[in-house]
Order: structure tokens, then sequence, then C-alpha cells
């Protein structure tokens, strides 16, 4: 009976230990410490110095207490990529990737492990589960106190934002139905925030709001659009709109304000009336002249004239609409931002330069291979794209991203990639 235990408890300890000298499975944070609602990049990464592995997630991350956006997931068999640079013999492969910001009032948020089920490269028989551990827990620091202002309040954003009236002058009828629209821009917890605040005059009734999000983290804008009704014959003003929120990077609250705007009354028109009216008119007198009109120079002349305008009219109408056309077309979208692309390097704006070049190379996978979904992250595009484009150009556009992706979470570190080998890639990708 002894022997029988023996065996297979020499076996577990003997897989077991062989699993750690073949894998570790780590999870990372872009930055160590972060403030509460702040978006870092959370990784699940295996590091493994076999050549191929085989992976089945047996349970997912939970991120209680988390806002999070899932970028990246591999699963089943990953061949490991080699690279001949590299000074360790463990390989790295990003198995999770998800942007997350704690939420703010949340008191004690917690990352539950990820864990895999990996095919045993020293048995048929064995399966051997590993769950990711944090050798560095992820710290998260308690906003500051928020610094009372009359009228002040915060909501609970943090990042960076911008804020615009997009509707600074409003007609109105009275008591009829009217529309104020404002904006909120940038990068941040979105999620989080509800509205602005807005101060409106006491002849003013709110009837109905509506706010709805447009685009993909990082950057995205949030439109708010509030349905008004006006009590009152003259023109009013609007008080500044106002929003705070912390800034991560600065340490401190910022306080934005919109400019003024107008309410400008329309009075109503009257009704038309009809007005009967008897004329009397004095009997009518016919007179005539007789001309052939073949035979007047005048009348060749302005025919000439009105034809010659008609298709000058016609020729500078189908212009026009080629012109508007071709600015909506993806080929001078793609032509404007690579100018700026372009201008960004030369004035050796490196972070603009990052972001309008990855801007440009999602456009161009997207128009070279007709990729027609709605949404999607670039890696489910790069997946795409790898089906009917050179794997170089694939790995060219992701050590762009990736550089970008650095940049954007670690505004102060340097770059990942010398900037000029940056500007090959891109347009070896471009070139494709």
């Amino acid at each position: 009976m002894v022997a029988r235990l023996l065996i297979p408890i020499t076996l577990f300890l003997s897989l077991s230990l062989r699993a750690e000298e073949s894998f570790q499975f780590r999870t990372e944070f872009s930055k160590p410490e972060v403030y509460a609602g702040e978006e870092i990049r959370c990784d699940f990464v295996l590091y493994t110095n076999l050549n191929t592995v085989e992976v089945e997630v047996a349970k997912f991350p939970e991120f209680r207490g988390f806002w999070k956006d899932n970028l990246v997931l591999r699963q089943g068999k990953i061949l490991v990529p080699y690279s001949r640079f590299a000074s360790s013999p463990w390989n790295r492969i990003v198995l999770g990737s998800y942007r997350i910001s704690a939420m703010v009032d949340e008191k004690s948020p917690m990352i539950r492990p990820m864990k895999l089920v990996l095919k045993n490269p020293f048995s048929e028989e064995a399966d051997i589960t590993i769950e990711s551990e944090t050798p560095k827990p992820l710290r998260i620091r308690a906003l500051p106190p928020f610094p009372r202002k009359e009228g002040e309040n915060f909501e609970g954003a943090v990042g960076q934002f911008t804020l615009s009236l997009d509707t600074p002058e409003i007609p109105y009828e009275q008591n009829e139905p009217a529309t104020l629209r404002f904006s909120i821009r940038g990068q941040g917890n979105f999620q989080e925030i509800a509205s602005a605040q807005v101060s409106l005059p006491p002849q003013v009734k709110v009837l109905s709001k509506r706010s709805f999000t447009q685009g993909s983290a990082p950057y995205q804008i949030q439109h708010h659009e509030w349905s008004l009704s006006v009590n009152h014959d003259e023109d009013l003003e609007i008080p500044p709109i106002h929003f705070n929120f912390f800034d991560p990077a600065q340490g401190r609250y910022e306080f934005l304000q919109s400019e003024r705007g107008q309410f400008r009354f329309q009075a109503k028109l009257a009704p038309t009336q009809t007005i009967e009216t008897v004329l009397e008119l004095e009997p009518s007198r016919e007179w005539a002249a007789v001309t052939e009109l073949k035979r007047s120079a005048w009348f060749w002349i302005l025919q000439g004239l009105t034809f010659i305008g008609l298709l000058g009219t016609l020729a500078v109408q189908r212009l026009q609409e080629k012109q508007r056309l071709f600015r909506q077309s993806p080929a001078y979208q793609l032509l404007q931002l690579r100018r700026d692309t372009e201008a960004a390097y030369s004035s050796q704006d490196y972070a603009k330069f990052l972001r309008l070049g990855s801007e440009l190379l999602v456009l161009h996978l997207k128009h070279k291979t007709e990729w027609d979904q709605d949404g999607g992250t670039r890696e489910s595009l790069l997946r795409y794209a790898a089906r009917q484009t050179p794997t170089e150009t694939i790995d060219q556009a992701r050590r762009f991203f990736a550089a970008y992706e650095a940049l954007l979470y670690s505004p102060g570190a340097p770059l990942t990639q010398q900037p000029t080998v940056l500007y090959e890639d891109l347009h070896r990708v471009l070139a494709a």
C-alpha cells in the first residue's frame, strides 16, 4: 500500500518541479502605483523556455471593484517567437491583456488571478494547472480631498479631459422645445462620468436628458443633449458649464468651464389671413408688334449665353460634388492624416507622432483589407490583416502600436524604440 501511494506522490512532485522549471505565470501592471480611477494596463504573462505551448483558460481573472476593457485573450496552441537578441532563456507571451481602472468609491478593490491548464510537455497523460502570481501587488492610492469651492462638485472623473459647448447660440420660441448640447472629450474613466454641472436660468425647464459615448479607449467623446422649454420672450444668457476632474499625471484637481451661451428669442409668426378685395379694373387695351425672332441677333445671343450659363452651372456643381465625396473618402482621410503625422515627426513631437501614426496604420489596414467590422481592438484587426498581409508587415505594425501603448501608459518614460526605427516601420507598413 505504501509503495502504491509513493509512486503518484513522486510523479506529482516531479511534474510540479519540472513545471516550475519550464513555466512562470505572472500578473504585470503598466504602473506599480495608481490613483483610484486612473486607467492602466494589466497583463497576464506566461514565461517559458519551450518552443511550443498549448494553453487553455481554466478560470478567467476577476476584477472586483474595477472597470475593465478586454484587449487581448489567447488560447490554444501557441508558437513561441524566437529572438536572437534575447538575453534570457525565458520567452514572454501575453495571454490576457486588460485596460482597468479602480472604481473611485470602492474601498477594497481586488483582482482574482487567472488560472491556466497547460498541456504537459513531459507526459501525454497529465496536464499542468498553474495560477497567475503577482510579484508586486498593485498599490491603489485614494484621491486627495477635493478642495471645496462654491458651486463646485467632484463626480468621480479621473484622467485628462476637455469640455466644449456645442450650441453656443440656441434659437427658441416661447414654450417650444429647444436643444442644448455639450461634449466631454479625453482619456479616463468615462464609465463614472454622469454629466457636468449646468446652471440654467429659472425661466428654463428641463424636459429630458440624453447622453452617449463615441470612440474606444483610450480616447473617447461623451455627448450630452438636453431638451429644454423656455417660458420667456427675450434673449437669455446661458452661464458657463463646469466640469471638474482629477489629473493623475499632475496629481491635482482641474476645473474646466465652457464659454457662455445665449438663448435667442424667435417670435412666433402670426397666422396668415385671407382678405377678399373687389377691384374695379379698367377695360384692357390690347397691342401687338409683329417681329420674327429667328431674324433677331439679340435673341440668338441671349439663347447662347443662357446655354453657356447652364453648362457652367452644371460643371461647377459636379466639381463640387466630386470634391465633397473625395473629402469623405478614406483616401483623403489617409492623405490628411499622413501629412499631420509627417509634420509631427519633423517637429520631433514624438507623442503626437505615435498617436497620429497609430490612427494612420489602423485606417490603412482597414482600407487595405476591407475590414468592415464596427468597433474591435487593434489586435483583432491585426489578426484579420495577417490573413492577407506579410508577417513582417504585421510585426512592424504591432511594434509601432506597442511603442504608442508604452508611451500612453508611461508618459515620462523614454521611447521603447528609436524614432527613426518607428518612422521606418510606419513607412514600410504603408508601402506594403
